[in-house]
């Protein structure tokens, strides 16, 4: 094939040979909100629009909004267009230029509806719709091709050069995809854009792609990037992305190789105050050219977002087939390690493939502890008469866990929304998942974490379950915010099944890959940090697997009472999560510890009991006691947890926990403490 022809652009790739020198621009309109946006701003979102015309109004070539999930991007961008045009409109007519909006595919629909819903009036204007079949109407005449083909622009956006011909280019709008962009990326170039808005601008997260290089093509007096994760997997996404909104000001691609290829705290934070600070330069003061901002922090009365997390043990057949891949990646060469991980990785999910089902759906459930975790929280979520989402990459497992709820929950239709799902049928479920929204009501969609991570708004359901979760925590997250986010006003629940060797507990694959999403969750907070670090993360994965850092259970086993609760606070005041603080020796009301969250609103309540029999059960009293002390203690919704150096609880003991939602701790999964016990 022929090499595409693409647009000539400069590339700071070795050294900075290219920077716009943009002047201060001028606002001949206050600083408010425009009358055509219909919908009412939060505090946030009026702090987002006042920092997007200070950027503007300051000449810097472009900004990056990485607020997080569902604190209404799309509506803080529309209100700054809206203003923009505004402007535009007692400028003179040269400078009436239009807008490009550009978004994957399955965002198409929501950029038209979220314009309609949120500006009133003209709304941006005219839509030109640059995608798909309706390319055929801006295609010149008897051509046929894309542009790269032979470097010549294909498509004449007549209409379009006549309204700004005519002084009226301002309240004209382009939409197009990253694909028609790159492909007729020499017609895109012929158009000069007052703004260009690039959604989810992750995409472009390669510098030497086709892709990176349209977008950085066109010719557009400001830019908008818009991602809720401004590093998706390393560092160099966020320098790609900078380069095409701001070229330069995060100096040649070579160099900021070598300033961030080792990561580490201080290098995170020094990135982040790079983008996320004020600048001053030669006296003068410049706002940031990036803001990253929290649900948590920014909306008030915002309904909880618990985390829970379940631990199960293997069933018989499943942890076989663990020691036998463990046995593999242990004895593997470094080139299968990938391969061997993502094997064990399987297995945990469940050892055998549902095409290869030779028993009864309800047999091949019990074979998996995930599944067997699975089949328990969606029973007590038909009980309340709740939804759910369920997300796993795997389609034969999504087609198969489908099949199974039409089975057990009489559910005529569930729906599935992967990579192979198109846009307008993904707007078709949603809208079908969304009926009724506060009427109670069970059902459950399956996603794959990559398809349906963004751009979906599912705020009917209320419980997310990670049925295998993805490497990369702020996927998690994404998937978690398109329940939880502006519109939602119920409590949600996120759920982590974990399956757990019987012989290697914390050492387990879940375990070790659960230790490693929290601490990135907990560093991407403070810092700018990369969710993937393919050295370091196999290098903390093999370490785990291979049991370097199990717990000495037999020095706890001669731990006196006091040093035993002594271990089970420390061990939670080590993870670095949590503040812990011990109730009164007496009259505690059944919890030896209160424990809170140091970054959500998250706590729980702990029941330490120590025994000089070991092999003693312990009973049901101790359930009872910890729910008791919810009523004493000034915490919300509290996990609530017994701990104990015995060898197991009664059956009672656990069908009375099963009933109140309390975690029990027996002597063999002490290495499971906190992390993988709360959530």
């Amino acid at each position: 094939a022929a090499k595409p022809i693409v647009t000539h652009v400069h590339e700071n790739f070795v050294e900075e040979n290219w920077q716009p020198k943009i002047p201060p621009r001028k606002a001949l309109i206050p600083a408010d909100t425009p009358e055509s946006v219909s919908t009412d701003l939060l505090s946030h979102q009026q702090e987002a629009l006042r920092w997007q015309i200070e950027a503007w109004k300051s000449g810097i070539p472009g900004i990056l909004n990485a607020d997080d999930q569902g604190l209404g991007k799309t509506l803080q961008t529309l209100a700054f267009l809206a203003w923009l045009q505004d402007n535009m409109n007692t400028d003179t007519a040269a400078r009436r230029k239009p807008i490009l909006v550009v978004a994957p595919t399955g965002l198409l629909q929501t950029w038209e509806e979220e314009v309609n819903r949120h500006l009133a009036g003209l709304r941006l204007g005219a839509n030109i719709r640059a995608y798909g079949e309706n390319l055929r109407d801006l295609q010149a005449p008897g051509t046929t091709g894309q542009d790269t083909d032979d470097g010549k622009p294909r498509l004449t956006f007549r209409k379009l050069h006549k309204a700004m011909a005519s002084g009226r280019g301002n309240y004209r709008w382009v939409l197009t995809t990253y694909d028609t962009l790159k492909n007729y990326q020499h017609s895109f170039r012929r158009i000069n854009f007052s703004a260009a808005v690039f959604d989810e601008i992750q995409k472009i997260k390669n510098p030497q792609t086709l892709m990176a290089c349209a977008a950085r093509a066109i010719v557009a007096d400001f830019r908008i990037g818009l991602t809720g994760t401004p590093i998706e997997n390393h560092v160099m996404d966020l320098w790609a992305i900078i380069d095409v909104l701001a070229p330069g000001r995060l100096g040649p691609l070579k160099e900021f190789i070598s300033q961030y290829r080792a990561v580490t705290p201080e290098k995170m934070h020094e990135l982040h105050s790079r983008l996320f600070k004020p600048l001053s330069n030669n006296g003068k003061q410049y706002p940031p050219i990036a803001q990253r901002r929290f649900k948590d922090e920014e909306i008030e009365n915002l309904p909880r977002k618990d985390y829970r997390v379940y631990y199960n043990t293997m069933p018989a057949a499943q942890a076989e087939a663990y020691n036998k891949a463990k046995h593999l990646l242990l004895d593997g060469t470094r080139g299968s390690t990938l391969k061997l991980l993502h094997h064990i990785r399987t297995i945990s999910l469940h050892p055998a493939r549902p095409e290869r089902l030779h028993t009864n759906i309800q047999d091949y459930f019990a074979q998996s502890a995930r599944f067997t975790a699975l089949r328990h929280l969606l029973a007590k979520i038909h009980l309340r008469k709740e939804r759910a989402l369920i997300f796993t990459e795997d389609r034969r497992i999504q087609a198969f866990v489908a099949q199974w709820l039409r089975s057990e929950f009489e559910l005529s239709d569930i729906r599935i929304i992967n990579g192979a799902v198109t846009s307008k049928k993904r707007q078709e479920y949603v809208k079908q998942f969304q009926k009724n929204l506060s009427a109670p009501g069970f059902d459950v969609m399956i996603l794959s974490p990559r398809a349906a991570g963004v751009g979906l708004t599912l705020t009917a359901a209320t419980h997310v379950i990670h049925l295998s979760r993805w490497w990369n925590p702020a996927v998690e997250e994404q998937c978690n915010d398109r329940i939880y986010r502006i519109g939602q006003e119920r409590d949600v629940t996120v759920h982590l099944p974990l399956a757990i060797h019987p012989e290697y507990r914390e050492g387990s694959f879940d375990c070790i890959l659960n230790n490693l999403m929290r601490r990135k969750t907990s560093l991407a907070r403070s810092a700018l940090w990369p969710p993937t670090d393919n050295d370091y993360d196999m290098g903390m994965l093999l370490t785990g697997i291979s049991g370097a850092d199990l717990i000495d259970l037999e020095k706890i086993d001669n731990f006196s009472w006091q040093e035993f609760e002594d271990w089970v606070m420390q061990q939670a005041q080590d993870s670095r999560e949590w503040k812990v603080s011990e109730t009164p020796s007496s009259g505690d009301a059944g919890a030896d510890a209160v424990l809170e969250h140091r970054q959500r609103d998250a706590s729980a309540l702990v029941q330490v009991k120590h025994t000089n029999n070991r092999s003693r059960r312990i009973d049901e009293s101790a359930v009872r006691e910890v729910v008791h002390a919810v009523g004493r203690y000034k915490v919300v919704n509290p996990q609530l947890v017994v701990i104990t150096n015995a060898h197991d609880f009664t059956d009672r003991a656990r069908n009375a926990a099963l009933e109140s939602d309390v975690k029990l701790v027996d002597r063999n999964h002490l290495g499971l403490w906190p992390n993988h016990v709360l959530g």
